[in-house]
């Protein structure tokens, strides 16, 4: 036997190794798409339960944002009116306490003419 039939012999029976291990590849590759597939087919409807549930409580705190900017609007409100008030007092208070120098000065003028 030359070593030309020897390298043939050898390729053949590496190509016929290389062949099984395709093929066992190709069957694992499709048992895992199968387990994948059930796998998604399972969980399907119970993600689209989660998402439902999800998306309920998503609209819960959508309207519990809405309450509570309801409520800052209206601590809004209050807040300016306390400040309106203040500006109000403050004003008030600094006429009234320039009115006794104003009563005293009338006094005077008034004790003056008297004389």
């Amino acid at each position: 036997m030359d070593i030309t039939a020897g390298l043939l012999i050898g390729l053949t029976i590496v190509g016929i190794v290389a062949a099984g291990l395709v093929g066992f590849a190709a069957v694992r590759v499709a048992a895992a798409a199968t387990s994948t597939q059930r796998f998604l087919d399972e969980t399907r409807p119970r993600s689209i339960d989660v998402l439902n549930r999800a998306s309920t409580a998503l609209d819960d705190v959508h309207a519990e944002l809405a309450r509570v900017d309801q409520i800052v609007s209206r601590v809004e409100g209050v807040s300016d009116m306390i400040g309106s008030t203040t500006d109000a007092a403050h004003g008030l208070a600094s006429k009234m306490s320039r009115l006794p120098a104003g009563v005293a000065t009338f006094l005077a003028a008034l004790t003056r003419s008297r004389r």
